[in-house]
């Protein structure tokens, strides 16, 4: 570890949601970083899966029952881009919002359905919007096409005092 960060960053591989519980995950890719897989609270996601995709029962957790068990710290500052669960995941950690040791700052993704939903929600639990900007798929998406892009922005929300 040449930064020496490895005593201050811990990676994790949790299936973060709004409940805890067994839930399927879908992969759209089994290629390394490739996006739009998934979580599904549902039996089959949703949707009628094609014979060639894989499908894996995964343990998906609350951060706040992460939290509570000790089993990581109360994050500063935190970014969601999941590929449309990004309300769920903020649902699961309703008491950390609400607690002392809330995050400073949330980047989260803002796609149809959930983006006034989730503007609203943080907004309830103390946050207001700081900026905008597109990802850079959405970027990629404007270079491409004359179409205007309707979805790949983020949202930078700061705790209010």
């Amino acid at each position: 570890a040449l930064n020496l960060l490895q005593d201050v960053i811990v990676p994790c591989s949790f299936a973060l949601h709004n409940t805890d519980s067994y839930l399927k995950f879908r992969y759209c890719s089994l290629n390394a970083g490739t996006s739009t897989s998934k979580l599904f609270a549902d039996s089959n996601g949703g949707m009628k899966l094609a014979s060639d995709q894989i499908v894996e029962l995964k343990n998906a957790v609350r951060i706040d029952t992460l939290l509570a068990a000790g089993r990581v710290a109360a994050p500063q500052h935190v970014k969601i881009d999941i590929d449309g669960n990004e309300y769920f995941v903020l649902q699961g950690m309703t008491s950390l919002l609400r607690s002392s040791d809330a995050p400073l700052s949330i980047q989260v993704e803002l796609n149809e359905p959930h983006s006034d939903t989730i503007i609203a929600f943080l907004q309830d639990h103390k946050y207001h919007l700081v900026k905008k900007h597109l990802t850079r798929s959405a970027v990629r998406r404007m270079e491409q096409s004359v179409d205007h892009v309707e979805s790949g922005c983020n949202g930078i929300f700061k705790r209010s005092r």
